[in-house]
């Protein structure tokens, strides 16, 4: 897709947080309406969620009877392929391992379109529920002294699936490489395939016509093919799942595996990490392994517990900016860089000494506290005191500097933290 063409806007802006309407043109979105049917059995009931490169809808499968999840890619949407055999690799070694409570998400059906914005491939998964940004949205809400142990149970639970999804991953050789809440998805906690589709609708808590906008030209001129009539502002399906524990039986897995690889090619550009959850050796320009995955789930898993970041960085900030204020968050969070890994910080001598040690000045401009202090500070009311050293362990495990040095899923499955039960 031309980015200059990108910027030339052509509609009135669009309220609430439907996908950006100037996406829709050559090389981007596929315009979708309600109702729509594809490939003859594919009838689009309901928006479910939009990003920079897909829409993502609630679809009934008129010929199997059931509802999926109809993802629709852009048309210069490159990755896409990694994505399909990342999802085939994981579904079939689920598949051998006879896993009931599969830790993968299900691809059912994949096929391509040409429509008038290109070629556009399309995904048909299995319908999932909230995401667990989401969840932790509604946790953050709660007074602090809500978050009793049964909810730190909760999290626990949520923390062994994520590790134990990531581990079946690396073991068949896939490096997620965008591993971050919003691509965490709760599995249903119920049959979606037993409503009706008015049912199916009601969970929206909110008329249709009132998630529903209508697009006109800046320029006053008649719509085109490249785009539809209006878009809709997604609304994913409720999971039912209750923040309490002991849980019960739910499900969690990773989703967007847009920018997934092999080990083999992790190294090939197309890693997604969120800035705050970037290991050293990104920020340091140094190789990648699986092993960024486990650092960006520390990252993830102690949000989880605490919810609040582990790393400050200002989202405002130039790139080169960001780099250098992430590596400072990271030297006050966990200490000072190895040698070998500090010398390769371009800007280091603004902020630390020889030894790797923060400067003065930059200490009393400090953005972030060190571990044991972070989770004294921010760990749930109701984490007993056993648990806290044990916890900070096992996210240290996930978060050494040297990859080679960081704990692997497997590591992971045996530590402590995820063995034990606490009770104070």
């Amino acid at each position: 897709m031309d980015s200059g063409q990108a910027l030339r806007e052509r509609f009135v802006n669009v309220p609430g947080n439907a996908e950006w309407a100037e996406l829709y043109r050559e090389g981007g979105y596929h315009p979708v309406h309600l109702g729509e049917v594809f490939a003859h059995r594919y009838r689009i009931l309901r928006k479910l969620g939009n990003g920079r490169f897909a829409t993502i809808w609630l679809a009934k499968d008129d010929k199997l009877h059931r509802y999926v999840a109809f993802k629709i890619t852009v048309a210069s949407g490159a990755r896409v392929r990694h994505e399909i055999n990342a999802l085939r690799k994981s579904n079939e070694a689920a598949n051998v391992e006879r896993d009931n409570n599969k830790p993968v998400l299900q691809l059912l059906d994949e096929f391509s379109i040409t429509g008038s914005n290109g070629m556009h491939s399309i995904l048909v998964l299995e319908p999932m529920g909230r995401s667990l940004q989401e969840h932790l949205l509604i946790l953050q809400r709660l007074d602090p002294k809500e978050l009793d142990y049964r909810r730190v149970g909760f999290m626990r639970e949520i923390s062994k699936q994520l590790v134990n999804a990531l581990h079946h991953l690396h073991s068949n050789g896939i490096v997620h490489r965008d591993v971050q809440p919003g691509n965490i998805l709760f599995a249903l906690q119920y049959s979606l395939d037993q409503l009706d589709e008015e049912a199916v609708q009601a969970d929206t808590r909110i008329r249709k016509s009132q998630n529903i906008f209508s697009l006109h030209r800046i320029d006053g001129n008649p719509l085109d093919e490249t785009s539809p009539t209006y878009v809709v502002e997604p609304r994913p399906l409720d999971d039912g799942v209750q923040n309490t524990s002991p849980p019960p039986e739910f499900r969690v897995v990773y989703s967007d595996f847009g920018a997934a690889s092999t080990f083999e090619d992790v190294n090939d550009g197309g890693h997604a990490y969120p800035t705050r959850l970037r290991p050293p050796e990104l920020l340091l320009h140094q190789p990648l392994s699986e092993k960024a995955d486990v650092w960006s789930l520390g990252c993830v898993i102690f949000q989880t517990v605490t919810l609040t970041n582990l790393f400050f960085v200002n989202s405002f900030a130039t790139p080169a900016e960001q780099d250098n204020e992430h590596l400072q968050s990271v030297t006050e969070v966990l200490g000072p860089l190895p040698p070998d890994m500090l010398k390769l910080w371009k800007d280091r001598d603004s902020f630390v000494n020889s030894d790797g040690d923060l400067l003065d000045e930059v200490i009393k401009g400090g953005i972030s506290e060190p571990l044991n202090e972070l989770i004294a500070l921010q760990k749930p009311a109701g984490m007993p005191s056993v648990e806290v050293p044990i916890f900070e362990d096992f996210v240290r495990s996930m978060l050494r500097y040297k990859p080679e040095e960081r704990a692997s899923t497997a590591d992971l499955l045996r530590h402590p933290w995820i063995t034990r039960s606490f009770h104070e």
